[in-house]
């Protein structure tokens, strides 16, 4: 415990004097309060270099993993984590110089802890944590859990050819106020970059225009139950830990919900309503076709795609990230939509020309349907909002 007290302490120091961080002194010696400013100038060019990777990386295997991704030649992160010292370095490099954005802890900008950095008119770098609810400009966050420890490329990671904006940033692996980093799976993970640089790139908290790139892949710094890593290498075509990309997943899941919720239920319930004379006996079928066929059918193929999207250690179902899509999404496909099948087969059973009312099962049938509709068209605009959709889309 006093040896890793002191490689903190000294690893703590190190990024205070490296990267113009404020560290406070106690009795105790230096603060493991990482604070940060939210620029740093380089010591001699645009892009200084930076010892900071092949520092952490140097600390016993036993207890390091490390993993990369890149996206073409837009954008790349290296990731070391350090279990004993509680430190993750992260190393984003683009080449686009407007600005770039690296998020954790999810596959959208809702929910994810996003740290986004440009440069600024000293030449140096600003960074700053910020939080969104969709597809919004991210907001700066009351909390800054982080520690900018150098602009540029670093030379304990792989250089992106032709990178105009690199930093490279230490937090720790679950910062109060910020997404955790998984030691026992892959951690989700979203990018972003613009070549439009804001409006003025020494705020913190500025605005950003819409990105040009974006997309969504999984970091996997496991460490094993016996202290080794479970990864420690680093890939240039690393990706999602699901079996399909989560973007297609979640587009095609969308699109089979559509039609299953949006279109399959309004069009049976008009059917039974007002074409009953037309259709004759036929009605029913159509109806029924619809609502099995078409609802039914389709709820599961995009409950399909969900579960595809999923990588190890995922939550299924409810989950307890907040987001009502999930538990409403869960209660139309899984209870409402077969109290609904079963209750129109029972109509269709016990239904006898001679009678003279409405029995109170038919009458369930009736107002749970439209009540299914209604739900199905919140969904759908919750379902759009999470995957971040346009105000347009969402609007109609």
């Amino acid at each position: 415990m006093r040896v890793n007290y002191l490689r903190k302490s000294v690893f703590l120091a190190a990024a205070c004097f490296g990267s113009l961080v404020r560290c406070d002194a106690d009795d105790n010696g230096i603060s493991s309060t990482l604070q940060s400013t939210t620029s740093a100038a380089p010591s001699t060019s645009t892009f200084a270099t930076t010892t900071s990777v092949s520092a952490v990386s140097s600390t016993s295997a036993n207890s390091t993993s490390a993993d990369s991704y890149c996206y073409g030649s837009n954008f790349c992160v290296y990731a070391t984590l350090d279990v004993e010292m509680d430190v993750v370095t992260f190393s984003v490099q683009s080449t686009l110089s407007g600005w770039v954005g690296f998020g954790i802890g999810s596959y959208y900008m809702s929910g994810a802890t996003i740290y986004l950095a440009y440069t600024n008119t000293t030449g140096g770098v600003t960074l700053s944590q910020r939080s969104a609810s969709g597809h919004t400009s991210p907001t700066y966050s009351s909390t800054q859990a982080l520690v900018l420890v150098g602009t540029g490329l670093s030379t304990g990671a792989t250089s992106l050819q032709g990178a105009t904006l690199a930093f490279t940033f230490n937090r720790t692996i679950s910062p109060t106020g910020a997404a955790s980093i998984s030691t026992s799976g892959p951690t989700r993970c979203i990018w972003a970059a613009s070549d439009n640089a804001p409006s003025n790139p020494d705020s913190a908290s500025v605005s950003l225009v819409e990105h040009k790139f974006k997309g969504s892949f999984s970091l996997d710094l496991s460490i094993t139950t016996d202290g080794s890593a479970s990864n420690q290498s680093s890939s240039d075509d690393g990706g999602p830990s699901s079996p399909i990309d989560p973007d297609v997943g979640v587009l095609v899941h969308g699109s089979l919900m559509f039609v299953a919720w949006g279109v399959c239920p309004p069009a049976a319930i008009f059917i039974a309503r007002y074409l009953k004379p037309q259709l004759g006996h036929n009605w029913y079928r159509l109806h029924m076709g619809l609502a099995t066929g078409g609802t039914l059918l389709l709820t599961g193929l995009g409950l399909l795609f969900v579960e595809l999207t999923l990588g190890p250690g995922d939550v299924r179902l409810l989950g307890s990230d907040g987001e009502p899509h999930r538990p409403l999404g869960v209660a139309l496909a899984l209870a409402m939509l077969p109290a609904q099948v079963v209750l129109g087969v029972l109509a269709n059973w016990l239904f006898s020309p001679a009678r003279t009312g409405v029995p109170w099962w038919d009458q369930l049938h009736w107002w749970l349907g439209r009540g299914v509709v209604l739900l199905a068209l919140a969904q759908i605009h919750l379902g759009l909002r999470l995957y971040e959709a346009s105000t347009t889309i969402v609007a109609l």
